[in-house]
């Protein structure tokens, strides 16, 4: 080999030799690819490749003045140049010089001289020298751009097959299951196109593996997110197609994926029978090790409840020495998992030492000593190098229930104190790990996963008695997500938000069309689309990240709050703040005043029973009307239950609630004489404490316009009644403000508003909303077509401060567990909107007319929005009949977000105008007066 590869090289010298500064470009890259192909084989001795690496030095330096500089030929020695380093382990100056033919690539587009397809090989070299150093972030960014390239050619080969294999398998350890389905899917689907042309080129096997390793991934992907139908469907139309022969070596995979199946059906009999004939099938070490892994846990264990069956199966998957060198760190976070189930029979046993040796055998697997602190404050690269985060996340849950439940026996507070510092480490890591994820679906998915950390710790921190450490798990158990939405905004330039916004747009248009009947082509090409939409948006994510160096740090920060700036801040201008968290077996609340905080344990059933009772009486005229006495009833066993005959200090309260929430404002605090929570509480509703912290004076336009109202009036292609006399009531609305303008009937269309409503401090809507279960998602109708909620994207920030949406269950949508519900509220608070007026059910227009235009009256006299609400909703009971004065009527309007002054705050030219008339008058009198006093004497 050295004798050949030396030849090669005094080849090129010849070359170099007879054709002088410049030698033939042809005669040069067939030299070159020579040497490359030498270089590329595997038995190629290491010693050889700083010869080599010299020679081609030299003969770079020779050729920067020939006409072929910025051509192939020269990509191609840069790219041998760089797999010399490469032979040599040297991965950061093969970078260098693998960037290098990148930029040359790259820096005269459409230029005949260079194939640009060279960019995919490329790219797939650098993610290989990447994973040399062990720089995970960076080579996924390459891989991301070995992607876009073979997209962007229609490359169905190994090239774009690996780098969506590997991202699908980074996504996975994430826990970005959404994301990971979409790569797996592309891959899978490019294999099978490009399986015919393997077997021509004998390489069908590799094919084949990509094909079905992608498959069985995205069906676990599909396990975890716990969408069992549609992954026993798939799992099913696959065995149908292929059959059990083609699977070959996949048959112990494919066995044990539908024991799986099996298993959340509840048939426990025939998925041991599969777990049995995947054994029989599989050889692979750690392959054997996560099927005894999963039978002895999710049959033995979890359903049988049979521990001396489980454990023996436990300690064989733990005796199976993995071979495979890339497949080290996947055998590991299997023996955590393992190690970690072990522990949790244990604990059922009553063991809790040997509860705690299998925990730390289990850390062991991570690093070697550490402890939870260490593990969980390690580097960001550190985290993201791990597989299946998931198994370290619920390891650590488990360890504070091991010390929560202990505490039951030895009653010693220092288990629960331990606890409570735990459940804190799982609840970082959690949040960390959601640093690294971008589809919105996934976050979602470990929102509500995460639940049960935050109910656990909540009922170790009201067993202990701390109240402090309490508030900081309700903060964390809810609208992360939104507070993480406005901490991103504060990085974003005005460019930023107008390129993310188009692509969202795209996005969410794709979406909705994917989940219609399509044909497979259609389909294909679609995903294929918004597929490079969404790449497009995690590229510009990742642009802020890194013109932002403390990005990541406010990111992970953004989210705490303490109990004392609670106290010290927010209520300094409020009398209470209020919590809830609906756990499956408990109900918390925490009432928060300026002097002390209290935490009270609910029993679950009768809170559900009774807020479900009181929604249903509330927001139902017929039923309220007729059956009043025992609403009466129910709404005031509901406030007991709640407040427990301690009684809110009268004045401005703020309540966050959990889940799908409720009008305060009707809770009776006593029957006779009747007396509403309203009467003694002007009431707003939060996201969370940390919402009410952002600072949304920056977004402030100086000039935005005061006013805007919308009222179509009239709906084009929708079935939808007339809302007569709304325009109406809009027109009388602009006397309360100096500047206003209202679109109307034709001009209330969908890309008016878009197009507007950023630049308007108030906005009013009248129109009809719904929950559009169908599409998942509300809608707000215009005059000429609908707006879904996922469609509410701004290109710039709002000056809006508040909006107010006068339409039918503007404030209902899907329900998200840890997020709360998916409302246009939220939608706008979302865009950097603080606060909104949404209806929480339908109420009837022209009562409606007359609430919104006291509302108005009282804003404009100068009050905050919440006391304005309070004060209008109490004019029109007092001036109401009995009937009409129905909670039913007045109790529909919610105020959610943070209240702030104002901008431009609507002026009372109503009572200005009669006070210059007024002045006009004297004037004239006195001027009169004057004149007959001194009048000249004739």
């Amino acid at each position: 080999m050295l004798k050949k590869v030396s030849l090669l090289i005094g080849s090129l010298l010849v070359v170099v030799w007879l054709n002088g500064q410049c030698p033939d470009r042809d005669s040069l890259w067939r030299e070159i690819s020579l040497l490359k192909n030498s270089l590329d084989k595997s038995d190629t001795p290491k010693a050889l490749a700083p010869e080599t690496r010299q020679q081609l030095l030299q003969w770079e330096k020779k050729i920067q003045h020939c006409p072929y500089w910025y051509d192939s030929t020269h990509v191609l020695l840069l790219r041998t140049i760089a797999n010399t380093y490469y032979k040599q382990d040297n991965y950061l100056e093969a970078i260098r010089y693998l960037k290098e033919a990148a930029v040359l690539v790259r820096r005269t587009p459409n230029n005949p001289a260079i194939n640009e397809k060279e960019l995919m090989r490329i790219y797939l070299w650098m993610a290989m020298a990447y994973k040399g150093t062990n720089n995970v972030r960076d080579r996924m960014k390459i891989l991301d751009s070995c992607i876009k390239e073979c997209r962007r050619f229609n490359y169905v080969d190994r090239s774009i097959q690996n780098p969506l294999y590997e991202r699908g398998q980074y996504f996975y350890d994430l826990g970005d299951y959404h994301h990971a389905i979409a790569y797996f899917r592309e891959c899978e689907e490019k294999a099978v196109l490009h399986f015919p042309h393997a077997v021509d080129k004998g390489d069908s096997s590799g094919t084949m593996t990509y094909a079905l390793s992608s498959f069985g991934w995205r069906i676990n992907a599909l396990f975890r997110l716990k969408q069992y139908n549609e992954a026993e469907t798939l799992l099913n139309n696959q065995l149908n197609k292929h059959g059990a022969n083609i699977l070959s070596a996949y048959r112990g995979t494919f066995y044990g994926l539908q024991a799986e199946t099996e298993i959340h059906k509840g048939n426990y009999t025939r998925s041991l029978q599969f777990f049995k004939q995947a054994l029989a099938v599989e050889k692979r070490p750690l392959s054997r090790k996560q099927l005894l892994n999963t039978m002895a846990n999710e049959v033995y264990f979890r359903q049988y409840r049979q521990y001396d069956k489980a454990l023996p199966l436990f300690r064989e998957a733990l005796t199976y020495k993995n071979t495979d060198t890339s497949k080290f760190k996947e055998d590991s976070i299997e023996s955590l998992n393992i190690w970690s189930n072990m522990a949790e029979i244990y604990v059922q046993k009553g063991s809790y030492d040997t509860a705690f040796k299998c925990f730390g055998r289990a850390l062991d697997h991570i690093r070697q000593g550490a402890g939870v602190e260490q593990l969980v404050n390690s580097p960001t690269e550190d985290i993201i190098r791990l597989k299946k985060i998931h198994y370290l996340t619920g390891l650590l849950i488990e360890m504070g229930n091991t010390r929560r439940k202990k505490y039951t026996y030895s009653r010693n507070a220092g288990d629960l104190q331990e606890a409570i510092r735990i459940f804190k480490y799982a609840d970082q890591l959690v949040n960390r790990i959601k640093g690294e994820q971008s589809n919105l679906n996934s976050k979602l998915f470990w929102r509500n996963d995460s639940h049960g950390l935050y109910e656990h710790a909540l009922d170790a921190c009201y067993t202990a008695g701390k109240p402090a450490d309490a508030f900081y798990f309700f903060e964390k158990s809810r609208a992360v997500l939104l507070n993480d939405q406005l901490a991103e905004q504060r990085w974003l330039g005005e460019q930023d938000i107008l390129q993310q916004a188009q692509a969202r747009t795209r996005v969410n248009a794709l979406e909705r069309e994917l989940n219609n009947k399509l044909p497979a082509s259609k389909r294909a090409e679609l995903e294929q689309e918004k597929a490079v939409h969404q790449q497009l948006l995690e590229q510009l994510t990742s642009k802020i990240k890194e013109r932002n160096p403390f990005y990541y740090q406010n990111f992970i920060d953004s989210n705490f709050i303490s109990l004392q700036q609670v106290q010290q801040t927010i209520l300094k201008d409020y009398q209470a703040f209020i919590e809830l968290f609906s756990g499956d077996s408990a109900v918390y609340v925490m009432i928060i005043t300026a002097r002390d905080a209290r935490l009270r344990k609910i029993d679950k059933q009768a809170f559900d029973s009774l807020a479900g009772q009181f929604i249903t009486y509330v927001s139902d005229y017929g039923r309220q009307n007729s059956d009043f006495e025992t609403f009466t009833h129910i709404s005031n066993s509901l406030y007991q239950l709640i407040f427990q005959q301690e009684a809110i200090p009268a004045g401005r309260v703020i309540i966050s609630p959990d889940g799908r929430y409720f009008p305060f404002e009707a809770l009776l605090t006593a029957i006779r004489p009747r007396t509403w929570f309203l009467k003694d509480h002007a009431i707003s509703y939060t996201y969370s404490a940390r919402y009410l912290f952002n600072d949304f004076t920056a977004a402030t336009n100086k000039q935005a316009k005061t006013f805007m109202g919308f009222a179509p009036v009239q709906y084009a292609g929708a079935k939808l009644p007339e809302l007569y006399e709304s325009d109406r009531s809009l027109e009388a609305l602009t006397r309360y403000f100096s500047t206003a303008d209202n679109f109307t009937r034709k001009d209330a269309s969908r890309n008016n508003f878009l197009q507007q409503f950023a630049n308007y401090r108030i906005i009013q809507l009248y129109t009809h909303a719904s929950d559009n279960l169908e599409q998942g998602e509300p809608v707000i109708y215009f005059a000429d077509s609908l707006l879904y909620l996922s469609d509410l994207v701004s290109d710039k920030k709002p000056a809006t401060s508040l909006v107010v949406l006068s339409a039918c269950e503007t404030g209902s949508g899907k329900f998200y567990q840890g997020e709360g519900v998916f409302s246009f509220n939220r939608g706008f608070a979302a865009l950097g909107i603080p606060a909104a007026i949404t209806s929480l059910w339908k109420a009837e227009n022209k009562k409606t007319y007359t609430l919104t235009t006291l509302f108005y009256k009282y804003l404009s006299e100068g009050e905050p929005v919440d006391v304005a609400l309070q004060h209008a909703k109490l004019e029109f009971m007092e001036s109401s009949s009995q009937e009409n004065g129905l909670p039913y009527h007045w109790a529909v309007p919610v105020l959610t977000g943070k209240i702030t002054d104002m901008p431009g705050q609507p002026f009372p030219w109503w009572l200005v105008l009669p006070a210059i008339a007024a002045g006009i008058i004297v004037l004239l009198l006195v001027v009169r007066w004057w004149r007959s006093a001194y009048r000249p004497t004739p």
